[in-house]
């Protein structure tokens, strides 16, 4: 994602592993319930704009 004013200019990129099985606690104990991005990395840039 990407968005920019009239001084600066923004750019965040965030990408994750495949989704891992989650277990967390029900009324049955834990079981499989759902899948979740855990692990992830995210950069964000931010940038100067120079007006000519």
């Amino acid at each position: 994602m990407q968005t920019r004013n009239a001084q600066y200019e923004i750019e965040l990129i965030g990408t994750t592993d495949p989704p891992t099985a989650l277990r967390p606690p029900t009324a049955k104990s834990l079981v499989f319930a759902c899948r979740d991005t855990m692990p992830c990395q995210v950069t964000l840039q931010l940038r100067h704009r120079q007006s000519f």
